[in-house]
């Protein structure tokens, strides 16, 4: 385990690394500071970027492009009254009224501070929980893997808008585009 952890310092104390780190950066908060732009749209667009990418830089470059868009979002809804990303709106309704005001200043900085506490903490938690869950994790086999997509498709059909039905015929048509498989090109 130790020979991993420091492969990776290793890996990801390089200059290039920390580069396609600053890049996700700046183009994530782009895409938090403009309205109806959230995570998964900058995902989306920026997901044919990395195909030519080294694995650890490509998921470094998406990583930072995705945690700092809701960081964005909230200097939106603090200065502006215009929430980012949906995840925004709590944050609009005690920051837009300090900005009116005149405490602009202080609602960016706590928004931001809550914002790196948070991502602390959340990886923190993430790091910890790892090393319990994976071995849980490594025993699945066939049958659990299979009860797992079974309470999807439940949960697709009874929390889906509209009929049961249409859930679980959607949730079905996601097990036939998973049946399709994977292959290196």
């Amino acid at each position: 385990m130790w020979e991993a952890l420091s492969s990776a310092f290793l890996n990801y104390g390089s200059l290039t690394f920390w580069a396609y780190l600053v890049v996700g950066v700046g183009i994530g908060l782009f895409f938090g500071l403009v309205p109806g732009l959230s995570g998964m749209t900058a995902l989306a667009v920026l997901l044919p970027l990395i195909y030519g990418m080294p694995p650890a830089l490509g998921l470094a470059f998406l990583l930072a492009a995705h945690a700092i868009v809701y960081t964005g979002g909230s200097v939106t809804a603090v200065l502006l009254g215009i929430p980012g990303a949906p995840a925004n709106a709590a944050t609009l309704i005690d920051g837009f009224p300090m900005t009116q005001k005149g405490e602009a200043s202080q609602a960016v900085g706590a928004a931001v501070t809550a914002s790196a506490v948070g991502g602390v903490i959340g990886a923190i938690v993430l790091f910890i929980l790892s090393w319990a869950v994976s071995d849980i994790v490594l025993v699945f086999g066939a049958p659990e893997i299979f009860v797992i997509v079974l309470l999807g498709i439940l949960f697709i059909s009874v929390l889906g808008r509209g009929s049961m039905i249409k859930g679980l015929i959607s949730g079905g048509m996601g097990i036939m585009l998973a049946f399709v498989g994977y292959h290196m090109v």
